[in-house]
């Protein structure tokens, strides 16, 4: 299965905790790295009152269920010093699962497509250096129209 993955640092070593996410995912031996985006530097999303982003998109490959990979998510974010003390605040390390392949998943816990990615214009810069003709399996739309929308907003 394909899945997309965001990745964000903005506390401390940002660029190392992104390398480090992305080696100890690799480690795990059913997920296979097979793209990644250019690291951007953005602006806080959501909460503004905090410093910068830097926001990268990885495309995996791997057998696990999307519960399994957020499980282990959550692990490498831990792992990382990542502490939940406020939606949207600071934090060591964000992992994102953005889609897997077409599936739509909505429970309590986990929701795929990762929400408001329309609104995300860091998410959509890196999804089109990936994976521009992706369709949205929610919206129905590419990436690229998705974030031409967004744009003609602005």
């Amino acid at each position: 299965m394909k899945v997309y993955l965001g990745l964000g640092s903005n506390i401390g070593d940002r660029a190392g905790y992104l390398t480090k996410a992305k080696d100890m995912l690799t480690a795990h031996v059913d997920i296979n790295i097979l793209k990644e985006s250019k690291i951007l530097e953005t602006a806080p999303y959501g909460n503004t009152e905090q410093a910068d982003f830097l926001n990268q998109v990885i495309l995996i490959n791997t057998e696990l269920s999307a519960t399994e990979i957020f499980a282990i998510c959550q692990i490498v974010e831990n792992i990382s010093g990542r502490v939940r003390t406020q939606k949207w605040g600071s934090r060591t390390l964000d992992i994102d699962i953005l889609f897997c392949e077409d599936q739509i998943i909505d429970t309590k816990e986990l929701k795929i497509p990762h929400a408001d990615i329309h609104n995300r214009e860091f998410v959509l810069r890196s999804m089109l250096e990936l994976a521009p003709e992706f369709v949205h399996p929610v919206l129905g739309e590419s990436i690229q129209v998705i974030y031409n929308k967004l744009e003609s907003e602005k």
